[in-house]
């Protein structure tokens, strides 16, 4: 469990201890595979030991958009998702993958002997959860722009504020990006070619630099 946030500020033998107490369970996953189908109650809190997978939400028309992807150390659950009928939201395994799962209700009851570890592992998900809340809130802010460009610029600038650079590589591949972005990939292609005419950027494959021209506009 080394390098998990969930488990920040505990003993390696106090979360064996917890896992043991809390009925914990840990699968494996081949690429492609079914993680987690979200349901209505707050079933189990699931961490990501090693691989990634994708969470992703479905329409009543049968159009799946990309929430996010969640990789090593990351966190997924109905408690992280937001609730909006009628979609269904599945976490589905990128590549091959190794995730824990605990019980939400193991983590929030109150515990009779009122352990430290148990107390910070509780604040260890509010946080997570105020994390996952900021990126959520980040999504909502991409999706609400207006036009192609908007969201582009908006994404692009968001990446380059979090590696406190011009350059830097996407996290996903672009036919991903689309996805992300609720966008139709040849239509963001074409936009990203116009803003590199533009001198707005620079890019190769997921590579991306923005230029001293980048702005938001239309």
């Amino acid at each position: 469990m080394d390098k998990v946030r969930l488990f920040d500020g505990i003993s390696q033998e106090s979360v064996g201890e917890m896992m043991a107490c809390f009925a914990a369970v840990q699968r494996s996953y081949a690429a492609d595979a079914t993680v987690l189908s979200y349901s209505e109650h707050l079933g189990s809190i699931g961490v990501v030991l090693s691989g990634e997978i994708s969470v992703e939400s479905l329409d009543a028309e049968g159009n799946i958009t990309i929430l996010e992807t969640v990789g090593h150390d990351g966190v997924f659950g109905e408690m992280f998702s937001l609730p909006v009928e009628p979609l269904s939201y599945t976490a589905t395994a990128k590549t091959p993958c190794e995730v824990l799962f605990i019980g939400f209700d193991h983590v929030v009851r109150h515990c009779e002997r009122a352990c430290d570890h148990h107390n910070r592992l509780v604040n260890n998900l509010f946080r997570i959860s105020a994390e996952k809340a900021q990126s959520l809130s980040k999504r909502i802010s991409l999706l609400s722009q207006r036009s192609m460009r908007q969201k582009l610029t908006l994404y692009l600038e968001y990446l380059s504020a979090e590696k406190h650079s011009a350059r830097f590589e996407l996290p996903m591949p672009l036919s991903e990006l689309a996805g992300y972005l609720s966008v139709d990939r040849s239509a963001m292609m074409r936009e990203l070619g116009r803003m590199r005419a533009d001198g707005l950027i620079q890019s190769s494959g997921r590579r991306f630099e923005l230029l001293d021209g980048f702005v938001l506009r239309d």
